[in-house]
């Protein structure tokens, strides 16, 4: 569990969401679901804003999945 901190670069999440209070973080599927990968929290983790990006259009985005 995150516990409020991004599980890619360890940092606190950017703020929290005005709805509950709670810190913002992603959900990102560590294996694509287009790439066989499981809708299953074993197969995600909750990362920040940025590094989410960074997974999908960044220095994160692996093509060797």
């Amino acid at each position: 569990m995150a516990d409020g901190v991004c599980e890619e670069c360890g940092k606190e999440a950017p703020f929290l969401k005005e709805s509950d209070g709670k810190p913002y973080l992603e959900v990102h599927h560590v294996t694509p679901l287009s790439m066989g990968g499981a809708d299953t929290i074993d197969n995600t983790i909750a990362v920040c804003p940025n590094c989410h990006r960074q997974y999908h259009h960044g220095p994160l985005f692996q093509t060797d999945l």
